[in-house]
């Protein structure tokens, strides 16, 4: 009974935040970064999230990427790829949990048309994902490691279809066999 009681007083206190940002966004963004992300509650902060979510604000949402709650962190993740944030996904990629890291390699995975597009404007956002994703090769976790590796391959296709435009839905020509410079093999005597 208590246990239902705490949560009630949980889902109140996520209402009464969700309500300020409803009634007055400019101020009750500043709200729910400073007091709804710090809540002892994990449901308010998460509440909190979605919110800045909601607002696009992706710096202050981007802090809650800190969360003690792997839920929230996961949502935070889930948000910023939903916003476009590939640079943001960044730290995600060094989480402590293997689901949020799993999450924020799928987010990249996602968002590699836009990593690739990052480099146009003098950043190296594809170095900088790719030297992540290839740290998570050897991640102790296998999905992990599986989600990695393929989001290399998505990124590195995408990244010669970016610079060879003019390849891209064409098949590159196959290069022929060139001969053995030894000459014909022949059978041993």
């Amino acid at each position: 009974m208590e246990a239902i009681e705490q949560l009630g007083g949980m889902w109140e206190e996520a209402e009464a935040v969700a309500g300020a940002a409803e009634a007055a966004p400019v101020e009750a963004i500043a709200v729910l970064h400073s007091r709804g992300l710090s809540d002892s509650s994990a449901g308010v902060r998460g509440a909190a999230i979605e919110w800045l979510g909601r607002s696009g604000n992706v710096g202050m949402l981007s802090d809650a990427l800190d969360d003690p709650a792997v839920p929230n962190r996961m949502r935070t993740v889930a948000l910023l790829a939903s916003l476009q944030q590939p640079r943001r996904l960044l730290p995600a990629l060094r989480d402590a949990e293997p689901r949020v890291r799993l999450a924020a390699v799928h987010g990249c995975d996602r968002l590699a048309d836009e990593i690739i597009r990052g480099e146009a404007d003098g950043s190296d956002l594809r170095g900088e994902a790719m030297e992540a994703l290839m740290g998570l090769l050897s991640d102790s976790d296998r999905p992990v490691r599986h989600a990695a590796a393929a989001a290399l391959g998505r990124l590195g296709d995408r990244h010669w279809q970016a610079a060879f435009p003019q390849a891209s839905g064409t098949a590159l020509p196959r290069l022929r066999r060139s001969p053995s410079p030894r000459g014909p093999r022949c059978s041993p005597c």
